[in-house]
């Protein structure tokens, strides 16, 4: 949907302000009626079309600072922000008047635009090249058309009809004083609050995150909401850039639902908070929260995702410094909760990726895709779990670990949680800021790094393995013992990720998705999974010391 609207007599309502001028000129006397329409038809009446014209020049030149827009127009504009609807102002209005002083009618008319914020980012929102100002109705036409403008909102019937106007463009006829002709090619709305209840969606749901924002940005003490863009890219959430007064947040709305009992919304904004306390800015500084709806706003982190095969030297560096500095200090000690899936034994790790595995086993038949996926679960990771437990346990026998042996509290480490690449923004300067703390908390650092190795959306060269191990596990006293534990829990991983993957499968993976608006394929996923288990057997450095081995499994 593209929204294009004419300017003059449209957006901008110049009844009184011809009228005003007119009567100060001495043209009209004080009966004639404070309309543009009334005043052209006296002075034609009386033999006056140049001082008609000489009018419109001053009126649409330097007198158009004090005209008005119609009521309802620029909230207008601010709605379409809102939801995300592209808007384009498409006008016939010559660079010069026809008669009279040659006054620079382009400029007033983008003077009187910039004066009511629509080229405010804070406010409106609209780019200089969104407003086409055209010298002829030809040029105006090839407009709408080269715009791609799916809605065309203008006052004169006799432009809605010309006979090279777009087809498949819907024609909305603005006419509040009802005075057009109701029968022609066109819907007729009396006025900016009709139009908008004739064009745009009713989404209560982001109207009420709109207020909820507003609010959460008073709260802070901060201007109020101007605008609400919703984020492409977000997997789990609902994600908006909130323009105010006082510049740009980010606002999250997280999914909740009875079958997860995370409380996703505080466990992040507490972990960007404290992450401020220790001096980190390389996470977005969190601003405030309402629990009660589970939103928070943060700042707004300007810049882009990183790609595939993007990831570098310099890049492991900063994800190492990040670490490094969170658990300089330990962020907060014992306030932080353990990390959403933190195991401290490696019969706590098996035991998640077995619990993950038994609910894709036991998905409900509903489609041929869901049986699909369950014989998948069923058999061919069926099959390489027993493999991998087998080749676990045989690992912990040589390693003299048992099983149940938990990691003494000091060898703990806060970890993002979900730690990678795919939540990274590339900032101007080559400067990453991490993002996404959701699942944040105490866990086993051994985990952390194979998460890190094994998140698909941006992977890391597993070259980078040996790098990474010192910087997370460098300062621990056993710190060749941890090495050999992340080859032996690789393979464990590595399928807890291939389970993952299938999340769109279960009631609340798909619930989750559905929340955020990601638009994830079953079919697809289902594909990922099938590649990624084929790669379950990638070599891993021994220990982490780059000489080759593997994780021994055959």
């Amino acid at each position: 949907m593209i929204i294009g609207v004419d300017f003059d007599n449209t957006i901008v309502c110049y009844d009184r302000l011809f009228h005003g001028v007119a009567l100060r000129r001495g043209l009209i006397p004080e009966g004639v009626p404070a309309a543009k329409e009334a005043v052209r038809d006296y002075l034609r009446r009386a033999g006056g079309e140049r001082a008609w014209i000489g009018l419109q020049g001053r009126v649409y030149g330097p007198e158009m600072r004090r005209a008005p827009a119609f009521p309802g127009a620029l909230a207008f504009l601010r709605r379409c922000r809102f939801l995300g609807i592209p808007v384009r102002i498409i006008s016939h209005r010559t660079r010069r008047p026809f008669a009279g002083p040659l006054y620079d009618l382009h400029r007033w008319a983008r003077l009187w635009l910039r004066r009511h914020g629509v080229f405010d980012r804070r406010r409106l929102g609209l780019r200089p090249g969104d407003v086409r100002l055209l010298p002829t109705k030809a040029a105006k036409l090839a407009a709408i058309r080269r715009h791609g403008c799916t809605h065309f909102v203008d006052d004169l019937p006799e432009f809605l009809r010309h006979p090279d106007f777009p087809s498949g463009v819907r024609r909305i006829l603005f006419d509040p004083q009802c005075g057009a002709a109701r029968r022609g090619p066109w819907r007729r709305v009396g006025g900016w609050r009709e139009a908008q209840a004739a064009l745009l969606p009713k989404d209560k749901a982001t109207a009420g995150l709109f207020l909820a924002a507003d609010a959460l940005l008073k709260k802070a003490g901060l201007p109020g909401a101007a605008a609400l863009e919703p984020l492409a890219g977000a997997a789990n959430n609902r994600v908006f850039r909130v323009s105010s007064g006082d510049g740009e947040l980010l606002l999250k709305s997280y999914f909740r639902h009875p079958g997860d009992a995370r409380d996703r919304c505080a466990t992040e904004f507490a972990f960007c908070r404290r992450a401020w306390e220790l001096g980190l800015r390389c996470v977005p500084r969190a601003v405030i929260r309402d629990s009660r709806r589970s939103l928070a706003l943060y700042e707004f982190v300007a810049g882009r995702r990183l790609r595939a095969g993007e990831v570098g030297a310099d890049s492991v560096r900063q994800a190492v410094s990040f670490w490094r500095g969170l658990n300089a200090a330990r962020l907060g000690g014992r306030r932080c909760p353990e990390a959403s899936d933190a195991g401290f034994s490696t019969a706590e790790h098996l035991a998640a990726v077995a619990r993950r595995l038994a609910r894709l086993q036991g998905l409900p038949a509903a489609c041929d895709l869901d049986r699909q996926a369950r014989e998948f679960a069923r058999k061919e990771l069926g099959e390489a779990w027993r493999r991998i437990s087998a080749f676990v346990r045989e690992r912990s026998r040589r390693l003299g670990l048992e099983l149940d042996a938990r990691l003494p509290r000091r060898e703990w480490r806060l970890s993002p949680s979900d730690f990678g690449f795919h939540n990274a923004i590339l900032e101007r300067g080559g400067r990453l800021r991490f993002v996404d703390f959701e699942y944040a908390g105490w866990d086993d650092p051994a985990k952390t790094v194979c998460d890190f190795f094994c998140q698909q959306a941006v992977p890391v060269p597993a070259g980078y393995g040996p790098m990474f191990m010192r910087g997370v596990l460098g300062d621990l006293p056993r710190s060749r013992l941890h090495r050999e534990r992340v080859a032996m829990l690789m393979p464990v991983q590595r399928l807890k990720w291939c389970c993952i993957l299938l999340n769109e499968f279960l009631p609340v993976g798909l619930a989750r998705r559905r929340f955020s608006g990601s638009q994830a394929q079953k079919a697809a996923q289902l594909r990922k999974a099938r590649v990624w288990l084929r790669g379950l057997w990638r070599p891993w450095p021994e220990g982490g010391m780059g000489k080759g081995g593997g994780h021994g499994i055959r």
